[in-house]
């Protein structure tokens, strides 16, 4: 895994769910995470939610997550 990944408009991509269990997260432990962060899950789970945005909120699990999620994309997943 990198150790800072930063995205731009050009490579920003949509985080949906199956990327936080590809990271090995349960549904229930991300409904956690996203809502202490003052996000809303379900609308996370209709529509997902920007990589980069949630990259700039320096969170740990954060991080994990996109960088295993961009990991996945970028060997064709």
């Amino acid at each position: 895994m990198t150790d800072k990944l930063e995205l731009t408009e050009e490579t920003d991509f949509i985080l949906r769910i199956e990327d936080v269990r590809r990271a090995g997260h349960c549904p229930q432990g991300g409904r956690r995470w996203f809502e202490g962060m003052g996000y809303d899950f379900r609308d996370f789970l209709k529509n997902g939610k920007s990589a980069k945005e949630l990259l700039e909120t320096g969170d740990g699990l954060a991080l994990q997550v996109v960088t295993r999620a961009w990991e996945h994309r970028s060997k064709g997943g």
